[in-house]
């Protein structure tokens, strides 16, 4: 067969060659407009799920800073309409994830303006969690926490200026995107929204949710803080004592719920009361 190769024209293989150079391109721009590789195939290749681990939380594809700063020459327009299909980690626990931020195309000097305003959002929603929150009489092991919704106009100011700052340091090509992954979700003024944006769900929409928490001891000596956010509205003559706990998802609908664990989410829950 080597002969055979070898023994052959080599103009006759420059238009296979040219091919095999330039298919790659093809179907790596198709995938990232959300168009079709090959007719009658899916078209949203613009993502791809992250993979569950054994404990529930999405694998992080680890990724050198090299690398990460190579991947992406310029912003990236994405169509409305493939918004919502792309799925992308802009935070890394209760910071703003820089890594996430160059893969689509934000420079250092946007990143790091975004990342402050996140910080500081961050700052003051412990603050406010620290002063605001309340222990639940138990008779249960562990601990019953309450955090009641902060004041509308708070969370709306809060909202607001994280809001122009996502326009002014993403600009008109990501905001769409940064907005769906970072900010999106509940405020006293939009409480039908997703709620996808990282941010908005690590802070109970910015505070304009009801929080309640279940801490329990776990098997290897640490605590499980589960979390229950609600609408304010949905607890009207409903008692915020031991017994709402067992209402959660029966007679008493909630908006959101996650668990986090001590050793791995320390950020999401070190400003809290421990048992």
């Amino acid at each position: 067969m080597h002969e055979e190769v070898r023994s052959r024209d080599p103009h006759s293989l420059l238009p296979l060659l040219a091919l095999a150079t330039l298919f790659p391109g093809i179907w790596a721009g198709r995938a990232l407009r959300g168009q079709d590789a090959f007719p009658g195939e899916p078209a949203d290749r613009t993502s791809v799920a992250p993979e569950q681990a054994e404990d529930g939380a999405p694998e992080r594809y680890q990724e050198s800073g090299k690398e990460a700063a190579g991947t992406a020459a310029g912003p990236l327009v994405v169509p409305p309409d493939v918004i919502h299909r792309i799925q992308i980690q802009l935070m890394d626990g209760a910071e703003l994830n820089r890594q996430e931020c160059r893969l689509i195309g934000m420079d250092d000097s946007q990143i790091k303006s975004l990342a402050g305003a996140v910080s500081d959002c961050v700052s003051r929603w412990r603050e406010r969690e620290k002063m605001a929150v309340k222990v639940i009489p138990s008779s249960q092991p562990g601990l019953l926490l309450h955090i009641p919704a902060a004041d509308a106009k708070t969370v709306e100011a809060e909202y607001d200026a994280l809001m122009q700052r996502v326009r002014e340091d993403a600009g008109p090509a990501l905001e769409p995107l940064v907005h769906m992954r970072l900010t999106d979700g509940y405020t006293p003024r939009s409480q039908s929204n997703i709620g996808t944006g990282m941010l908005n769900v690590l802070t109970g929409g910015f505070g304009s949710l009801d929080r309640f928490i279940r801490i329990t001891p776990t098997g290897d000596g640490g605590w499980s803080y589960e979390v229950t956010d609600i609408v304010p509205y949905r607890l009207d003559g409903v008692a915020a004592d031991e017994s709402i706990f067992g209402k959660f998802g029966e007679s008493l609908s909630i908006d959101s719920r996650r668990t986090y664990l001590s050793g791995r989410d320390a950020a999401a829950i070190s400003h809290l009361p421990t048992p």
